[in-house]
């Protein structure tokens, strides 16, 4: 589904949140980051293939992933669920890079889980920025304060996991490297 199809403006379409980072890994291939790639995946998601729905070997990994939303605060407590993301890798002998994007807040309200849900998440310099997006169901007051309330929540999770996935990746490399070395 397009970003206008959405009722977001083509300048927020750029925005959309999203983290990446190069990881180097000095003399392995592509191939062999692919493999651990792959190995990391079924390790810290219990499955690679569960999550994982795109996989072009050697070259590319594309999985899902999901984070837990949970708000104790009694107003805003219909807008626990969760935060579904997007993880890409891509393979080149010493390197590969790792997206994490696509971040969509699901609510797991009983009565209206659609109606409570912010949907995909957008970087926003500030809460008066999301005041100006006025489209689709940003034309709501309504909604843009459920956002701002949910945005203000999840990004620091969203930080926090990929921040989580590239560490992870990371370690596991150089672990591997080492144990490959026996």
């Amino acid at each position: 589904m397009s970003l206008f199809l959405m009722g977001i403006t083509a300048s927020a379409q750029e925005s959309v949140l999203s983290y990446s980072e190069i990881i180097q890994s000095e003399g392995m291939s592509a191939l062999d980051l692919y493999k651990n790639a792959r190995n990391w995946m079924a390790r810290t998601y219990g499955s690679s293939k569960e999550v994982i729905e795109y996989d072009q070997v050697g070259e590319e990994i594309t999985g899902n992933g999901i984070i837990p939303f949970t708000v104790n605060n009694m107003t805003w407590s219909f807008t626990s669920g969760r935060i579904r993301y997007v993880v890409n890798m891509k393979f080149r002998d010493g390197r590969y890079k790792v997206t994490v994007e696509n971040f969509q807040h699901e609510s797991m309200d009983l009565k209206f889980p659609k109606t409570k849900s912010a949907g995909l998440l957008y970087k926003a310099v500030n809460e008066a920025e999301i005041d100006g997006w006025t489209k689709g169901p940003f034309e709501k007051k309504s909604f843009r304060r459920l956002y701002k309330e949910v945005y203000k929540r999840a990004m620091p999770l969203c930080e926090a996991e990929a921040k989580k996935i590239f560490e992870g990746l990371k370690s596991f490399s150089e672990t591997k490297k080492e144990e490959d070395d026996w």
